[in-house]
């Protein structure tokens, strides 16, 4: 039985791609897939992602890079972070994911072409994560994936830009808060309000460990977003967001720490703790 392939089918309409994969009754790398038959029962199976930005368990935050920092404090709709005299309050802070996947071989990174091997895709197009700044667990992201066994997430932090693709126009009509950016941070640097726009381009990953296993219930991965770090310098002292925007003098930076301050664990329970291991997930890192 015929079963199209990206080269065939890159010159037809998304619809025309559907009904040839229904007919061929094979979710193929056209179809967004990886090779699984769509007639085995059961063969995919719900997976979703969740963010939080409250203190992980402390057996986790004990193996924390960022473990001799202040820790954060939890008011009900802000995240605080006091080093002496300065003090950073923290009222929303979105990122823009896009490319989102899970992957079956830790350190071998998903190419921007379907049907990589290894690779289960949740979202392909831009994507705004509204982090809670409370003690809430907030699922972001949902799809169905092969079942299996999982190493770790990977996504891009990518500018949207219309002069891109359409996907990137359309997300930019709903978000033009976000234009030119990927990161917007915003709330109170020593009393003064502070809106910081970051451009933090990268792709990158965040190991399981141990890894995750996808089976008939599904699964669901937190992943935690330690905000304090954010805008820290090598000594732990604040930032100012002002200095961190793009060109400033603190933009690499703290557009490190952002990366740095990704962790993810299996959290079924969506409670924000680890459900799949004793250490806790692993920090986010350049890919």
């Amino acid at each position: 039985m015929y079963s199209p392939t990206a080269r065939d089918t890159a010159h037809l309409s998304p619809s025309t791609i559907l009904a040839a994969c229904i007919a061929a009754l094979t979710l193929t790398t056209a179809c967004g897939g990886d090779g699984s038959s769509l007639s085995a029962p059961g063969a995919r199976k719900s997976m979703s992602i969740s963010f939080a930005t409250m203190p992980v368990t402390p057996a986790a935050a004990g193996q924390r890079d960022a473990s001799a920092l202040p820790r954060l404090t939890v008011p009900s709709a802000s995240i605080q972070a006091v080093t002496g005299s300065d003090t950073l309050v923290i009222t929303r802070a979105l990122l823009v994911l896009s490319r989102v996947e899970l992957t079956q071989t830790a350190g071998t990174p998903c190419d921007d072409d379907d049907g990589n091997a290894g690779c289960s895709e949740i979202e392909r197009h831009f994507v705004v994560v509204d982090l809670p700044v409370d003690a809430t667990v907030q699922t972001a992201l949902a799809g169905n994936i092969p079942a299996g066994t999982y190493t770790s997430l990977e996504a891009r932090l990518r500018v949207p830009r219309s002069s891109d693709d359409a996907a990137a126009t359309t997300f930019l009509a709903t978000h033009p808060e976000l234009t030119g950016a990927n990161v917007r941070v915003e709330g109170t640097f020593r009393g003064a309000p502070f809106v910081y726009l970051g451009t933090v381009d990268t792709r990158f990953e965040i190991a399981f460990s141990p890894p995750i296993v996808v089976d008939s219930s599904g699964a669901n991965v937190t992943v935690h977003v330690d905000l304090t770090t954010w805008f820290r310098d090598a000594s732990g002292a604040l930032l100012d967001p002002a200095t961190a925007s793009a060109n400033g003098p603190n933009a690499s930076r703290v557009a490190g720490n952002i990366v740095r301050s990704l962790r993810a664990v299996r959290d079924d329970e969506r409670d924000g703790h680890d459900h799949g291991g004793d250490d806790g997930g692993h920090h986010g890192s350049d890919g």
